[in-house]
């Protein structure tokens, strides 16, 4: 797995998140990055407001919203539902019938506890009221009314197994349900689900009761737009953006109240040109066009930003002298405001009109007429470098450095340094890249090419392992350690992670973490035992002990040391019983030859409501396996039966029993 020097600075989940045991190859933890979706700076909040949602008791709690209030999402959604009265004419009672049938009698119970859960939620029992909803829906699984507020309540209480449970059920009851499909399609992309977010949305702009020209609608194309956008469906998300972006030109052919009139007026321009390069990416060039023009007329008007943007278009259409003639616009203004795409963007239309060698030039005239702008100066500079012109790079990236304190540049020096084989200047400018957090992705990719040089890579550690008493930082440090993981010098990884501890305890988490499982990986384990173990002594790292405890007890495993493998694992359970602990003890059991113990322990395994299907499995095969070698067939087959009701197309499992 490639490091990345981007990831390491930022905050450093934890997960406890066991691969599957099936045979003697130890549990391993790995971290879980926590995917986030991220919409600053899109011109509209995709929430519809209460006015446009219809009552209230259907208005859908937004993060926006919660950050705003400081409330979280379920008292945000209680407040809304306590404001309204409870309105018994609104229900449709089941018909009295002199002899009714199961149906009748269960739609009845079921009316019973939904009214007794509108009563607790008044009052406030939300676990009862949301309890009650359940026993209703299970009676009457046709009735779209219970969804429309269990679903609600179960999403502003985070009970999102229940939302799974019922989402279906709702959607066969009342399919026409908008209102409901888009609640459950923004808590779906809160949970990262974003493929089921999409589909719930999309289904919901299908229905037969929302108006195509309701503010509702547009808003509901928006979300839809931008979620198609970012899993890369561009195709479909433009059509979604032509309904907006016909609401934004064309307001009195669409039914919008002030609220949502005024959302999509406030910024045009801004949401235009946003617009306009979501048709761009869909090849939907002539929308794009227009939707640039747009977005100038509804602006200042300036030609240098329509200029660029135009000439992006005009670049798809192979029209390149065109776009040639338009960015021109856009440098004349000076503006910075596109950064480097601008100059890459310059670059790419000369390549294609055939003219690469008048790149050069055209970026040493830009950059005497603007002589502040450090990312043309950069990009120039990095022509330079693949020019060869290796003198004139490092002075012009030198004195923009000093001139405009912009550390923008300190990779493109490194990579200078790195074609000249400059191993302290090398060491300098790559720890100063780090520092700075700027362009850490070319940061990665030079120290790559640096472990494919093997006399390089050796110089590096060398000089970097003669100043750890020195002037080694902590950055420094890091590098070399990740450096010295590649090369697979395991001393000095030690040591140059010693080093960086020492200069910063308060990264000791991650530190601990990476030096750990690199000596894991390389089978070092009585190396990596006594690392787990500095890390459980720190103070500062309480909440991680029952972590760094397990993975202690996979090293004393591997040494077949199972007495303190069992001590530890049996100490992280006490700090924290998790399933996975309780696992890796059944497990070690089962690796120690302790065939009674282990049966007892995966036996209270399985009986585990709501397991993870991968340690479900495990611990099935693991059982069915001790049960054989004991000589108890009988219960052999009855774990692998067990096991095919919840995993029946399995190939290993039908085999074995069979």
């Amino acid at each position: 797995m490639i490091w990345s020097p981007l990831t390491f600075l930022t905050s450093y989940p934890i997960s406890l998140f066991r691969k599957e045991h099936s045979g003697p190859a130890p549990g391993r933890l790995i971290p879980l990055g926590i995917f986030r979706l991220f919409m600053t700076g899109w011109f509209l909040i995709p929430q519809p407001s209460q006015a446009a949602e219809g009552k209230a008791a259907n208005a859908e709690p937004t993060q926006v919203q919660s950050s705003d209030s400081g409330k979280t999402p379920l008292e945000i959604y209680i407040e809304e539902q306590q404001k309204q009265p409870l309105l018994i004419d609104e229900l449709t009672f089941p018909e009295l019938k002199v002899s009714p049938t199961e149906q009748d009698e269960n739609k009845r119970k079921a009316l019973a506890h939904f009214l007794t859960a509108r009563l607790m939620f008044n009052r406030n029992a939300h676990q009862q009221a949301l309890s009650e909803l359940q026993k209703a829906a299970d009676l009457d699984p046709g009735s779209s009314e219970i969804y429309e507020l269990l679903i609600p309540l179960a999403i502003g209480m985070n009970q999102s197994d229940l939302v799974e449970k019922y989402v279906t059920r709702a959607e066969t009851a009342d399919p026409e349900n908008y209102r409901l499909l888009v609640r459950v399609g923004r808590y779906m992309q809160r949970q990262n689900r974003i493929d089921e977010a999409v589909r719930l949305i999309k289904r919901a702009t299908e229905s037969t009761r929302l108006d195509h020209k309701s503010g509702e609608y547009v808003l509901y194309q928006f979300e839809l737009g931008l979620l198609l956008t970012l899993t890369k469906q561009l195709e479909d998300a433009t059509k979604s953006y032509e309904v907006v972006f016909d609401a934004i030109l064309h307001p009195e052919n669409y039914e919008l109240d002030a609220q949502i009139q005024a959302r999509l007026m406030a910024d045009r321009a801004q949401s235009l040109e946003r617009i306009g390069r979501a048709f761009l990416e869909g090849n939907r060039l002539d929308l794009a066009e227009q939707a640039f023009q747009a977005a100038s007329d509804f602006g200042t008007g300036k030609p240098a930003v329509l200029g660029y943007n135009l000439a992006m278009v005009y670049l798809k259409k192979e029209d390149y002298e065109k776009g040639l003639n338009n960015l021109q616009a856009y440098f004349d203004a000076r503006l910075q405001t596109k950064g480097r795409d601008a100059y890459e963007l310059l670059k790419q239309l000369l390549e294609k009109l055939n003219r690469s060698e008048e790149l050069i030039p055209r970026l040493e005239k830009l950059a005497d007429s603007d002589p502040r702008n450090s990312k043309l100066k950069y990009f120039l500079a990095e022509q330079y470098i693949e020019q060869d012109k290796l003198d004139e790079a490092e002075t012009l990236i030198k004195s923009t450095l000093e001139s405009r304190g912009d550390q923008e540049g300190l990779i493109s020096l490194a990579e200078i340094y790195f074609k000249r084989r400059q191993v302290e200047q090398l060491l300098d400018t790559m720890t100063n890249a780090f520092k700075s957090q700027q362009n850490l992705e070319a940061l990665q990719l030079l120290m790559n090419r640096i472990e494919e040089d093997p006399d390089l890579t050796k110089s590096l550690l060398e000089l970097a392992a003669t100043r750890l008493n020195e002037n080694l930082s902590f950055e420094g440090s890091l590098l070399m350690a990740k450096l010295a993981e590649k090369a697979k010098r395991t001393e000095l990884v030690s040591q140059f992670y010693e080093h960086a501890l020492a200069e910063r305890s308060d990264r000791a988490l991650p530190l601990y973490q990476s030096w750990g499982e690199y000596l894991m990986q390389q089978e070092e384990y009585e190396q990596a035992i006594e690392v787990w173990k500095a890390a459980n002594s720190e103070a500062r790292l309480n909440n991680f002990r029952p972590i760094f405890l397990s993975r202690q007890a996979d090293a004393l495993v591997e040494l077949e040391k199972y007495d303190e493998a069992l001590e530890a694992i049996r100490q992280a359970r006490t700090l924290r019983d998790t399933n996975e602990f309780h696992f890796q003890e059944a497990w070690i059991q089962y690796r120690a030859g302790h065939n009674k113990e282990a049966i007892e322990l995966f036996e209270e395994f399985r009986a585990i409501d709501g397991l993870n299907q991968r340690l479900l499995r495990s611990s099935h095969l693991i059982l069915s396996n001790l049960y054989v070698q004991s000589g108890d067939l009988a219960n052999g087959e009855k774990v692998l039966e067990d096991l095919i009701k919840f995993d029946p197309d399995n190939p290993t499992v039908n085999n074995d029993l069979g």
